[in-house]
C-alpha cells in the first residue's frame, strides 16, 4: 500500500469540503456502529454457548442469506422514500431487535433457534440501514466527492466498531451490554431525524419501471470501467473470510480471549481504512490492490505454519498481530473498491444498483461461510488459512493484478 505526502491526508476530507450534514451524519453513525459491533461479539458467545461451531457458521449464513433477499427490495425503497426516514427505520428496529434480545437473556431463554432468528432480523434491518446511509452520503456531498465520502464512512464504521469491542469487555452482565446497544441505536435514530434537510430530494428511479436487476445490468453495459470494479468487488467478498475469526474462536477453544482477537481484527480495520485515506481513491489503483492482496496471501500463510502443533493458539500477542494485519490488509482492499463502487454507480439508480451489489456480495459471503464453516468444522483453522492464502493468490491472477480498476 503506497503512501504519499501528508497532504493527501487532509485531501480525501478536503474533496468532501465543507458538507455540514455529512458530518453530521457520520457523528450520528458512530453510536450505532458502536452498538453492532458490540452485539456481533454478544451473538457469537451465546451461539458458542448453545450450539457451538455450527450455529455460529449458520447464524452468520442466514444473516447474510437474508441480506441478499432484503437487497432487492431495499434498494427501490431507498430510491422511493427520503433516504433518512428509510435510516431511521431501521435504527427503530435495531433498538426493537436489542430489547428483545435482551428481554430473552435477563429470563435465560436464547436457544439456537433464537440466536439464528435475530441474526436474520438484523441481517434484513442492516441492509436497510447500509443502502439508505451511502444514499445519504452521496446526496450530501458533491458528485465527485463520493469516493471520500465512502472512505470517510469506512473510518467512522471503524471508530464505532473499536468502541464497540472496548465494550464488550467492560461490562460483565450480557444483558447489561444488549440493553446499552439498544440506548446507542436509540441516540442515533433521534440524531437522523433531525438531519438537515436540503439536499435529500427523492430519486429519478421512481419514475423508472425496470426491476432492480434490469438496472443493474442496464448500467454495467454501459460502464466497462464500473462493470470492472463490480467484478473485483464480487470475486474479493468470496475470497476474504467474514466469519473466520469467530468460527476459530469456538473451533479452538479462544473465548476466554475473544476480546483481544475481535479489538486487533478492529484496529486493522481501522488501519486499513486510515490507509486508504492517506493512499486516497484517485489514480491508478493497481498496483497497492495488488500488494495487499498478496500481502494478505503471505500472512495466512505464515499463521498456517505457526498453527502446526497449535502453537500459535498460545501466543496471543503473535495471533493478535497477525489478526491486526490480516485484518488491515482486507478492509483496505474492500474499502478501496466500495469507494471506486460509489464513484461510478449512476446516482439516478444508486439505491437500486447499490441494492444488487449488496444481494450479489452476500450470495459470495454465504458461499465463503459455508466453506470455511465446513473446512473449520470438518478440520481445523489451520486448514482454511491454506485455503485463504490460496484463494487470494488465485484473486490475484483472475483479476490480472486489478489492472482494470480504474
Amino acid at each position: 500500500m503506497s503512501s504519499r505526502s501528508s497532504k493527501n491526508v487532509v485531501g480525501v476530507f478536503s474533496q468532501v469540503g465543507s458538507a455540514p450534514r455529512f458530518y453530521w451524519l457520520m457523528a450520528a453513525m458512530v453510536p450505532a456502529s458502536f452498538a453492532g459491533s458490540t452485539i456481533g461479539s454478544i451473538k457469537v458467545v451465546l451461539a458458542a454457548q448453545v450450539g457451538g461451531t455450527s450455529t455460529v457458521g449458520t447464524a452468520a449464513l442466514v444473516s447474510t442469506v437474508t441480506g441478499c433477499i432484503a437487497g432487492l427490495l431495499a434498494g427501490r425503497v431507498v430510491d422511493r422514500v427520503r433516504a433518512n426516514v428509510v435510516l431511521a427505520c431501521a435504527m427503530a428496529g435495531f433498538t426493537l431487535s436489542y430489547l428483545s434480545l435482551a428481554y430473552l437473556v435477563a429470563h435465560n431463554s436464547v436457544t439456537d433457534t433464537w440466536v439464528i432468528f435475530f441474526s436474520a432480523l438484523d441481517g434484513a434491518i442492516l441492509t436497510f440501514s447500509y443502502l439508505s446511509t451511502i444514499k445519504l452520503e452521496a446526496a450530501l456531498v458533491r458528485p465527485d466527492a463520493r469516493g471520500a465520502a465512502e472512505s470517510i464512512s469506512s473510518i467512522r464504521g471503524s471508530v464505532g466498531g473499536l468502541l464497540g469491542a472496548l465494550l464488550a469487555g467492560s461490562i460483565v452482565l450480557i444483558v447489561d451490554r444488549v440493553i446499552f446497544c439498544a440506548v446507542l441505536t436509540g441516540i442515533t435514530f433521534a440524531l437522523v431525524l433531525v438531519i438537515p434537510r436540503g439536499a435529500m430530494g427523492r430519486s429519478t428511479a421512481k419514475k423508472q419501471k425496470k426491476g432492480s436487476v434490469a438496472v443493474m445490468l442496464g448500467a454495467l453495459k454501459s460502464n466497462p470501467s464500473f462493470r470492472t470494479v463490480v467484478i473485483a468487488n464480487l470475486t474479493l467478498y468470496l475470497v476474504v473470510p467474514s466469519t473466520l475469526l469467530s468460527l476459530s474462536v469456538v473451533r479452538e477453544g479462544l473465548l476466554g480471549i475473544q476480546g483481544v482477537l475481535v479489538g486487533a481484527a478492529i484496529v486493522g480495520v481501522m488501519i486499513g481504512r486510515l490507509t486508504l485515506a492517506v493512499r486516497g481513491t484517485r489514480g491508478a489503483v493497481s498496483r497497492d490492490l495488488t500488494l495487499a492482496t498478496l500481502l494478505y496471501a503471505l500472512l495466512a500463510a505464515m499463521a498456517a505454519v505457526g498453527m502446526v502443533g497449535n502453537w500459535l493458539f498460545g501466543q496471543t500477542a503473535l495471533l493478535a498481530l497477525l489478526v491486526m494485519l490480516g485484518s488491515a490488509c482486507g478492509s483496505f482492499i474492500q474499502a478501496m473498491l466500495a469507494a471506486k463502487f460509489q464513484e461510478q454507480v449512476p446516482d439516478s439508480v444508486r439505491g437500486q444498483a447499490s441494492g444488487v451489489m449488496y444481494a450479489a456480495v452476500a450470495v459470495q459471503l454465504a458461499l465463503g461461510i459455508v466453506v470455511a464453516t465446513s473446512v473449520v468444522s470438518a478440520w481445523s483453522t489451520l486448514a482454511y488459512s491454506v485455503l485463504l492464502a490460496c484463494l487470494l493468490l488465485f484473486a490475484v491472477v483472475f483479476l490480472q493484478g486489478f489492472r482494470q480498476v480504474k
